[in-house]
């Protein structure tokens, strides 16, 4: 169902959703660069909208996992987490 309801939304980012269905998570993963929260809920279907988690993800560089490592607390607020 959740398939057929991304289809049918025409949003050219779901044609690029990975989906858990094989392994029993009957849900949907997009990886998408947008401005914001408000844009990346946008591109979803309606029907899923309300529900949706959207995660930022982030890509460190050497010397954050470096810092990461040597002061946890200090990284994590860096980088808006805690």
């Amino acid at each position: 169902m959740a398939m057929k309801i991304f289809m049918e939304s025409g949003s050219h980012f779901t044609a690029h959703a990975d989906y858990g269905c094989e392994d029993g998570e009957h849900k949907a993963w997009m990886i998408v660069e947008l401005d914001d929260r408000a844009t990346a809920r946008g591109v979803l279907p309606p029907a899923y909208r309300a529900k949706a988690k959207i995660v930022k993800l982030i890509t460190p560089t050497f010397k954050d996992l470096q810092e990461a490592i040597k002061d946890p607390d200090e990284a994590m607020k860096r980088h808006g987490g805690g």
